[in-house]
């Protein structure tokens, strides 16, 4: 399970997932031009996920003021970059001081379906999208 990047985030049920992705989007990245936003990996497939992983449409090329004006509206503290995703720590959507571990993967506008394809996992008993993507190059290969 992922989520370990803050202190204080829990795992999330599927019932939640997409209501805590709305309002992130909604308050926060919407406001800050980001137009698009897709699940990858097991996100909202699995009934319980430890983080939420999203891609959003942003150029990469924009992290860094992505993260800062994301600190500005949501703390300092629980927004950070984290190789080349940002991590945010969001209030759980329906709960009181329950969070949890979003992270962001940017991706420029006309690549982010792509890149959600290969980023897409399934639920408990599926495979992983690194899985099947490291199967395609052997294929390949």
């Amino acid at each position: 399970m992922g989520g370990n990047l803050f202190t204080n985030t829990s795992s999330i049920n599927k019932a939640y997932v997409k209501r805590t992705a709305d309002s992130l989007f909604n308050e926060h990245l919407l406001d800050l031009g980001v137009s698009r936003y897709s699940f990858i990996g097991s996100t909202g497939k699995s009934s319980v996920s430890g983080d939420i992983d999203l891609c959003i449409s942003c150029s990469p090329l924009n992290k860094a003021t992505l993260t800062r004006h994301l600190q500005e509206r949501i703390g300092k503290n629980n927004v950070k970059i984290s190789g080349q995703n940002i991590a945010v720590k969001y209030p759980i959507t329906g709960f009181h001081n329950h969070y949890v571990q979003i992270d962001l993967m940017l991706a420029e506008k006309d690549k982010l379906d792509d890149v959600v394809w290969l980023m897409s996992g399934d639920g408990e008993k599926g495979v992983k999208g690194v899985y099947r993507n490291l199967m395609l190059c052997h294929i390949a290969k």
